[in-house]
């Protein structure tokens, strides 16, 4: 017994040891290849190699849970699940200001339209239903029409944490696509967009919104006034939106005719498929909301909540503001006379279109240096807290906390940028140049044009 003892000792660390060896030799290999493919790549493939030291991700969908609160596992179910809870957003909207539409009057697609749209398609977009990537019809010499355009965060146990991306028809998006640079360029010309709108359109980005914001709340301070802000983002904003308000709200534009009822088309009689893994799901009606991933989906948004905004151009010399990207709201006043009033503003727009404000993200801020006595505001039935600190796009309304955040972010990319900028191995020093200056010196530099030096520092 002994003997049968000590020859199973002997085995299991003969096996110990040529496990050991196994995993030496997959590491040596890996490593082996990991070297050779950061030798092999041209500095257009630099970026590619950096993506590859963060860490990986899953397309798995995490067990849900139903409305009585019981994990659900079953693919069919998660579906149902899933489109409940986030294109399916069960709110009201008054609708009951809005008039008949007239009759529709459509005035031809040029050639130049076409061939400008399919010149501008990404190469490795996910293809839709029809399976046609955005590359054939780069390289296709023939006209192809289809029959149908139509066809299309902490808590992962919960559905509102997932948001669906729409893989709709190639074809379809090309449509949308050469659609949607006619009500970009009416809303531009005739001023249909409010001002106050810095996110989605041409020729504006996320630094205008920084510097409007700087420059209106400096310019009260030097007023000796105290400006309060109120921070407000739109809840489910794409799946929210309603058919009906929209195309009201953009016959009051005087967009044309045309226009309004493609758009009406567009939205009308949807219906979405969901996949998770390998399994596709039954086909859901969608009643409402814009179908994210649509090229239509930005411009017809900034339409939609265009009111949203206080009325009038933006000016130094007024006592309010309001500056929006996208679905995050910012209104700016002088004084808490008028904080009542602008939030009463929101909240009639809310209820006209159905929307919601996400609770956990409406915030207000003081934006000043002396101490206040008050730390509790009381909008409606809501009691809110003065916040020392608000992060809005990404930037912390505080020049402390701000860079404390991008030494994070400074230490987590510089430890990924390591992996493949070694002396020994990586890229050469013209890529490792050029990803420092794609990505490290974006993200340090993101918000910066908010804060000043001063003087002697």
């Amino acid at each position: 017994m002994p003997n049968a003892q000590d020859g199973f000792t002997r085995v299991k660390l003969l096996y110990y040891h040529h496990q050991e060896i196994f995993k030496t030799k997959v590491w040596e290999l890996k490593t082996l290849h990991w070297q050779r493919f950061l030798a092999d790549k041209g500095p257009e493939h630099a970026y590619q190699a950096y993506k590859f030291t963060k860490g990986q991700t899953t397309s798995k969908i995490s067990a849900l849970k139903d409305p009585e609160g019981h994990l659900i596992t079953e693919v069919a179910e998660k579906a149902t699940i899933l489109f409940n809870g986030t294109s399916l957003i069960p709110t009201v909207a008054d609708l009951s200001d809005i008039p008949a539409a007239p009759p529709l009057q459509f005035p031809p697609i040029t050639n130049h339209e076409i061939h400008s749209a399919i010149r501008k398609l990404p190469n490795r977009k996910a293809a839709g239903p029809d399976k046609i990537p955005n590359k054939l019809l780069k390289i296709a010499k023939s006209t192809i029409t289809p029959t149908s355009w139509k066809a299309s965060k902490d808590d992962y146990t919960d559905p509102n944490a997932y948001q669906p991306i729409a893989l709709l028809s190639t074809l379809g998006k090309l449509f949308e696509k050469i659609i949607n640079n006619r009500p970009v360029y009416w809303a531009e010309q005739s001023n249909a967009l409010h001002q106050g709108h810095v996110g989605g359109r041409p020729g504006r980005c996320i630094n205008d919104a920084l510097t409007m914001l700087s420059t209106w709340v400096h310019h009260k301070w030097r007023e000796k006034k105290v400006v309060i802000g109120i921070f407000l983002d739109v809840k489910s904003a794409y799946p929210t939106v309603y058919k009906e308000r929209l195309i009201h709200s953009l016959r009051t534009k005087d967009c044309p005719t045309y226009l309004c009822l493609i758009i009406t088309s567009f939205l009308t009689d949807r219906t979405m498929r969901l996949r998770l893994g390998q399994y596709i799901s039954q086909c859901f009606p969608i009643p409402n909301g814009l179908p994210q991933g649509s090229p239509l989906l930005v411009t017809l948004y900034l339409l939609y909540n265009s009111n949203l905004l206080l009325p009038g151009r933006p000016s130094l010399d007024k006592n309010t503001i309001s500056i929006m990207y996208i679905d995050n709201l910012t209104h700016l006043i002088t004084g808490l006379k008028l904080l009542e009033e602008v939030y009463q503003h929101s909240q009639c727009w809310r209820l006209k279109h159905g929307a919601i404000f996400d609770s956990r993200k409406t915030n207000v801020m003081v934006f000043t240096k002396k101490k206040i006595n008050q730390s509790l505001v009381q909008l409606e039935n809501q009691s809110l807290t003065f916040e020392k600190k608000i992060k809005w796009l990404g930037i912390t309304l505080t020049p402390g906390e701000h860079l404390k955040q991008v030494k994070r972010s400074f230490n987590t990319t510089f430890t990924q940028l390591t992996q493949i900028t070694r002396p020994t191995f990586g890229l050469n020093q013209k890529e490792s140049r050029q990803l420092i200056s794609v990505v490290l010196l974006t993200q340090i530099l993101h918000g910066s044009i908010m804060w000043t030096m001063k003087k002697k520092q």
